[in-house]
């Protein structure tokens, strides 16, 4: 029979490859996005060029808005591209040295379409010096996202969920702020408490209102 920690082990491990999954299959997605958008340009692009071929006038606009079209979503490919690698190196070594403030607003770009199908805003504030931690940066953006997921269980239209960084008296604290779920319940404060655990950290939730808000505190290095 299994014991405690070996049951609590593969909990983890297998959220953990929940998200990591979840993540990449949204990334996924929206590089296909980019695809079908250049392959249709692609595709007008060859309606013009058949158009030359019959001696008719190509719309120099036309070619114009094209290829400003073109060069807008790979633009958009190239950036998704880079956010995902990055996204990917956080699970490189199990402590690392790294900048809280990038790291959350990677993870913020990488999910933006989740809160984007509920028709919700994810906005994400944080000042202008870095905050450095020492950890995982991969556990941490697990429980970033499962904040985030927890305040678009219920989002309606119009709804923003905020995420800010902040540095307090050698502490890094992030709050995760949106609209409460229905049935005003927290999910998985075990798993997260234990997420926690690992980052040598805290998480608090209350629930105001209609509003939820999550309080993680981690051990900053300082700002530099």
């Amino acid at each position: 029979m299994p014991d405690d920690e070996s049951t609590h082990e593969k909990a983890l491990s297998e959220k953990s490859l929940a998200f990591f999954g979840a993540v990449m299959a949204s990334v996924s997605h929206e590089l296909n996005n980019v695809i079908g958008i250049v392959d249709q340009s692609a595709g007008l692009l060859e309606d013009l060029l058949y158009v030359a071929r019959e001696g008719q006038p190509v719309p120099e606009e036309k070619l114009k808005k094209i290829a400003e079209r073109i060069t807008t979503q790979t633009q958009r490919g190239i950036g998704l591209i880079k956010r995902m690698n990055r996204f990917a190196h956080s699970t490189d070594e199990p402590i690392l040295e790294f900048d809280l403030n990038e790291t959350v607003e990677n993870l913020a770009e990488l999910t933006r379409r989740k809160a984007t199908l509920k028709k919700a805003e994810l906005k994400v504030g944080y000042g202008d010096e870095p905050i450095k931690i020492t950890g995982s940066p991969f556990l941490l953006q697990e429980v970033l996202y499962a904040c985030i997921m927890q305040t678009l269980i219920d989002a309606e239209p119009g709804d923003n969920v905020s995420v800010s960084v902040a540095a307090q008296e050698g502490r890094a604290v992030m709050l995760v702020e949106g609209r409460k779920p229905l049935s005003g319940e927290v999910n998985d404060l075990d798993y997260l408490g234990l997420m926690m655990n690992r980052l040598d950290g805290t998480i608090e939730s209350n629930i105001e209102k209609e509003r939820i808000i999550f309080r993680i505190t981690v051990p900053a290095m300082g700002r530099r």
